[in-house]
């Protein structure tokens, strides 16, 4: 086993001494791997380029990576080479057979762009779309010389992932698992990616081939403390990481997983250094502290998993998470199948949210609390009062059990700033009844001032309806078929049980985004663009709450 030494203006650690297992060449985490054939012992060295992995791994090479990500077929499997305690995951597959292949292929075949930079004519038998992957990686070496055929293929498995490990570190330490099929090959193809375009001699990053499995991380150090991690335990057998990755539908193509302790991890982290709090979304603009209620959700987080999948001619994430105690959350909660599913068949794009009881009092409670201090719930209660009239009670009865924003197929463009505004098709629908509903709607016209007119309530069929008064009001008051319609079941198969619903038609709105890229530039550019978009058929995304757990499905189709 061999090291490179650190550079000279970094510290130079004591050698730590791996695993006894590791010592033997034979990971005791393999001892279950399925009856694999245990490859030559490694060596371990500190390679510059470890983004060329990552890279391969992860797809990052732009929107052609992105969409032979459907090409993937099983994204769990590396786990098994990975610490039962780490704080996330990401892992896929390359598998270049299988009937997943032939239809991953026939649906990218659809889009012009890709079909052409993967070189995907001729059988699918005879695409190796994993030799496609690596050569886009390395076209953007910063040398000359690398190959997939002497580089990479020799060694390079069908399976890898990714795991933030908590080494003490100020933040986690990155650790990348590869199949390989030749641990020798692999440890001299790692070292020519590690000399690309360095001449220093030195290296950044540490990793050991033992058995079917390279680790790599950021020094030999971690990296040895990593493979003792391996030795107690291996994510594949943990609990909570079997729980969440089976909730979200098994196994897909890429796998995604956060442990219940990256939750605490995360607080901590913000704790130490505040302005992470913003950088991550996690509070509002300005403010550099967690808001109590997020707090309280990353301390009762109980874990979360994804799936990244191809099915029936559709990208598909199915995802699955705790909640906690979440009050807000559970408020936001009801069934709203019917809600949307009676919305005019031509709907080009639909929002909905359900609630229960008690929605309005968790909302003002949430805003206080991402405030810090700077408004209390109570005061935002008395400030609508005294705008409006409106009380708390009132507007839970306005509502009822959910809304949906409903906006009509074949926008104009030019409808939206036209002299004619109530053209544009935008209405609300509500579940309340028709005299709570217009109640609102009256006392908020008087802040409208002369714009006011615009705003018009109708009753129909299908219940009420608020919005600019023109005939798409009408339409979503008397109500259609959208939840029967062919486009809106295959993007949403979950709708009879969804409590959140979002849709889009994408024909709906082509021109739309036909005008914008003609905007940015130019008409020849916006051809391309729109064939090669032009497969895609529509948008959709389901959320639910089912045994205190969140359920998630977003799908995107094709034609």
């Amino acid at each position: 086993m061999t090291n490179h030494q650190p550079p000279e203006n970094q510290p130079n650690p004591e050698p730590h001494q791996p695993h006894e297992a590791w010592q033997r060449g034979t990971p005791e985490y393999l001892e279950s791997g399925g009856g694999r054939r245990p490859a030559r012992g490694g060596r371990r060295r500190r390679p510059l380029l470890l983004a060329g992995l990552g890279v391969l791994g992860l797809g990052v090479a732009g929107g052609v990576a992105f969409g032979a990500w459907w090409y993937l077929a099983d994204g769990g499997s590396a786990a098994e080479a990975l610490p039962a305690d780490s704080l996330g995951y990401v892992g896929l597959t390359l598998d270049p057979s299988g009937q997943q292949k032939l239809q991953a292929l026939e649906t990218l075949r659809k889009f012009p762009a890709l079909a052409e930079e993967l070189d995907l004519e001729g059988d699918a038998s005879d695409v190796d779309l994993k030799e496609r992957l690596v050569d886009l990686v390395l076209e953007d070496a910063p040398c000359t010389g690398l190959s997939h055929g002497e580089d990479v293929e020799p060694w390079l498995g069908d399976r890898l992932g990714v795991a933030a490990v908590d080494l003490g570190g100020d933040a986690p330490a990155a650790v990348v698992a590869v199949e390989v099929t030749d641990a020798e090959a692999a440890d001299e193809g790692l070292a020519e990616i590690d000399a690309c375009g360095d001449d220093s001699g030195e290296a950044s990053f540490a990793w050991s081939v033992e058995g079917d499995w390279l680790l790599a991380t950021e020094d030999a150090e971690s990296l040895g403390r990593v493979q003792d991690l391996v030795a107690e335990g291996t994510l594949a057998d943990d609990e909570d990481f079997q729980r969440w990755t089976s909730a979200a539908g098994g196994e897909g193509l890429v796998t995604l997983y956060a442990a219940p302790a990256a939750g605490p991890y995360l607080a901590g982290l913000v704790e130490r250094d505040p302005a992470l709090a913003e950088d991550l979304g996690l509070s509002v603009p300005g403010q550099d502290e967690l808001p109590e209620q997020v707090e309280e959700a990353l301390g009762d987080f109980a874990g979360a998993g994804a799936q990244l999948r191809f099915a029936d001619g559709a990208l598909e994430l199915e995802g699955a998470g705790s909640i906690g105690e979440s009050g807000y959350l559970r408020a936001l909660s009801g069934d709203v199948s019917e809600l949307v599913g009676s919305l005019p068949a031509d709907t080009g794009l639909a929002y909905a949210m359900g609630v229960q009881e008690g929605w309005f009092d968790e909302l003002l409670t949430y805003l206080a609390d991402t405030s810090q201090g700077l408004v209390e719930a109570d005061e935002l209660a008395d400030e609508l009062v005294r705008l409006t009239g409106l009380t708390g009670s009132d507007l839970e009865a306005a509502v009822g059990g959910g809304v949906a924003l409903a906006i009509g197929g074949g926008v104009d463009p030019a409808e939206m700033l036209g002299p004619d505004p109530t053209s544009f098709p935008l209405a609300l629908k509500v579940d309340g009844e028709v005299d709570d509903v217009e109640k609102v709607v009256e006392a908020l016209s008087d802040q409208l001032g002369p714009d006011a007119g615009l705003v018009g309530l109708a009753e129909g069929d299908a219940g009420v309806a608020v919005g600019l008064d023109g005939p798409w009001l009408d339409e979503v008051a008397d109500g259609g078929e959208l939840g029967r319609s062919e486009r809106f079941r295959t993007v949403l198969p979950d709708a009879d049980r969804a409590e959140g619903i979002s849709y889009l038609d994408l024909d709906a709105v082509r021109a739309v985004v036909a005008e914008a890229l003609e905007q940015l530039g130019g008409p020849d550019e916006a051809t391309e663009v729109l064939d090669d978009l032009a497969p895609l058929a529509a948008f959709g995304a389901a959320s639910w709450l089912e045994d205190d757990v969140l359920r998630l499905r977003v799908r995107l189709t094709t034609d």
